[in-house]
């Protein structure tokens, strides 16, 4: 599942944002707690200007993600430069 996470990025870096929200939905069908996967998609909606969609993501991602995780930092940021609509 992690792959799909890692093929989501590959996809977002390229542009293809449409396939990325494919592949991490998959992903989240699969393991709806994964952190990582709600952090990605968030990342391509908010690179689609979806702000409302990533808050709901980044929003996810740090409700299932531990205190101490290691991306938990990077993902308040995101999310606090979504809710501004960046």
């Amino acid at each position: 599942i992690r792959c799909l996470v890692g093929q989501g990025m590959a996809l977002h870096a390229k542009g293809d944002f449409k396939k990325a929200i494919l592949v991490l939905d998959e992903a989240i069908r699969l393991q709806p707690r994964l952190v990582e996967a709600y952090s990605c998609r968030g990342q391509v909606r908010r690179s689609r200007k979806e702000m409302r969609l990533a808050v709901e993501d980044f929003e996810k991602a740090l409700e299932f993600a531990a205190k101490d995780w290691a991306g938990r930092n990077y993902v308040e940021e995101w999310l606090r430069l979504a809710r501004a609509g960046q």
